[in-house]
């Protein structure tokens, strides 16, 4: 008699011949990411049996083994891709934004930068709509200086 593996799964109380957690079901979960999951497994499926039984001997094999490599290939792609640079978050990343003031800079006032209110020194003092970069911070306080003025058209 086949010894069922140890603890069974928990999400459906079955006990499994094999040390493996169960298998996701196929079939839509709930919500539109569950469903284009299940239309992706769907495809991946249709695809397989179409390449096994509609090609013939020697070409079913290449095309798998081709859409395998290009599998492969584009999935290396993009997580290189994905990981081509460092994550930036926090408030040190605002270093070297450049805002507008929304109340004047006195040297307490606020700025608006990437969308967002900010407190802000300006020692040299701002009026309201003047652009101005940070160079530091203070907590939650940005430090801030004037920009020069754009001259031209």
């Amino acid at each position: 008699m086949i010894e069922p593996a140890r603890g069974g799964c928990r999400a459906c109380l079955h006990l499994h011949l094999l040390p493996t957690s169960c298998l996701r079901p196929l079939s839509p979960s709930s919500g539109e990411k569950g469903k284009r999951r299940y239309a992706r497994r769907v495809l991946f499926v249709a695809a397989i049996l179409l390449a096994l039984f509609v090609l013939d001997s020697p070409w079913d094999a290449v095309v798998l083994a081709a859409a395998a490599v290009v599998e492969l290939a584009e999935m290396a792609f993009w997580i290189r891709f994905s990981r081509r640079r460092q994550i930036q978050v926090g408030a040190e990343t605002l270093v070297g934004g450049v805002g507008e003031v929304v109340r004047e800079c006195r040297p307490l006032g606020q700025i608006r930068l990437d969308g967002e209110f900010w407190e802000a020194r300006c020692d040299q003092g701002a009026s309201i709509g003047e652009r101005v970069r940070v160079v530091g911070r203070d907590r939650l306080t940005l430090i801030v200086e004037k920009r020069p003025t754009e001259r031209g058209s």
